[in-house]
């Protein structure tokens, strides 16, 4: 799977100089200088888009949009700063053939939105309800959705969250399993192994 972070995400590490737990100075910039930020997205935007189609070219199989911090702003907010890129760059990808894939944190607020937009599959993060939101999810494939965290519980702890997820996936037109955000470094392997045993042991 190809991937880059979408233009907003890199927006805010560009603009607050790394992680943060309130981004201040990107909000601070949102609505006192809109139009400083909408350049900046448009930039990334036409970046992102031109990597991700140099990706698609290299022959990746499928190609997916990181939104992480998205999930931050308003709706309205996100409706106007974020969803035209993400927009623009999943169309810029059509013509490709390539599967595309967006993942947006904290996402269920913003259903109605993202699903407007052009692309195979939507990622769902932990904090979602997979069964109850593949109804509100179209025909769209979904991707997600184990809490990161729970890879340091028990083996049978991990198999039975596993499982219930496969299940409920068998709800949408098509669904891969994965993590509902990036894998820590702590993670033990064993539990990873069992991760996927589980998984691949699943017949949908």
């Amino acid at each position: 799977i190809g991937f880059a972070g979408s233009p907003f995400t890199l927006a805010t590490y560009l603009i607050e100089g790394g992680g943060s737990k309130d981004f201040a100075n990107l909000k601070a910039m949102l609505y006192s200088r809109p139009e400083l930020l909408d350049t900046l997205m448009a930039k990334l935007t036409d970046q992102t888009l031109a990597y991700l189609r140099m990706q698609a070219a290299a022959g990746v199989d499928a190609i997916q949009l990181f939104d992480t911090w998205g999930g931050i702003l308003h709706p309205v907010d996100y409706a106007r700063v974020v969803l035209p890129c993400v927009k623009r760059i999943m169309d810029g990808l059509a013509d490709t053939g390539v599967p595309r894939i967006y993942f947006l944190k904290g996402s269920a607020p913003y259903l109605d939105l993202v699903t407007t937009l052009d692309v195979e599959a939507l990622g769902m993060d932990w904090t979602m309800d997979m069964a109850k939101s593949i109804p509100l999810m179209k025909d769209y494939a979904v991707q997600g959705n184990l809490d990161p965290q729970a890879l340091f519980g028990t083996h049978e702890q991990i198999r039975r969250r596993a499982l219930e997820i496969c299940e409920a996936g068998k709800g949408a037109p098509g669904h891969i399993f994965n993590l509902g955000h990036g894998i820590t470094p702590p993670t033990p392997i064993d539990a990873v192994e069992v991760l996927v045993e589980t998984v691949q042991g699943f017949r949908r």
